[in-house]
């Protein structure tokens, strides 16, 4: 009896971890694909609105391809920044705030992250957000107009 006890338990228990697992994945929001596959998500429970402001913070996902990896590596070697431990690179993460009203976006944070999730590199903007104007049918774009409509 015990051991039928147990086996249920230990049921119960896994189906609440893969409940878990699936409410934590759900929450990224896939809103573009680029032509080279790069998939592009925002994170739901992110979204932090200042009305007086008219901005909004987000974190959002870059997860990409291989054509999108070596992008990104040629970038870095072009302005000079290492590649040393960019072998596995998988996605990369952007705390971005967005004013909705002059269509502008700041990048807060970035984290680059290879194939078991281990942050490669992390950075940011420490002091003085710096300013972008938003290009139109940029995937910024698109993420602004996932994120400021009706807003």
């Amino acid at each position: 009896m015990k051991k039928i006890s147990l086996i249920v338990s230990l049921s119960f228990l896994v189906l609440l971890l893969i409940a878990g697992c699936e409410k934590s994945s759900s929450d990224w929001m896939k809103y573009e694909t680029d032509k080279d596959g790069n998939v592009y998500s925002y994170s739901k429970g992110s979204i932090k609105v200042d009305s007086a402001n008219n901005s909004v913070q987000v974190l959002a996902k870059e997860i990409y391809t291989d054509v999108g990896k070596t992008m990104e590596l040629q970038s870095r070697i072009k302005d000079g920044l290492s590649v040393e431990e960019y072998g596995n690179f998988s996605y990369k993460t952007c705390l971005y705030e967005i004013d909705c009203k002059k269509s502008n976006i700041a990048v807060l944070a970035i984290s680059h992250y290879d194939k078991n999730n281990k942050v490669i590199y992390a950075g940011g903007e420490t002091k003085q957000k710096k300013w972008f104007e938003i290009q139109p049918d940029s995937m910024t774009d698109a993420l602004k107009k996932e994120i400021c409509s009706g807003r």
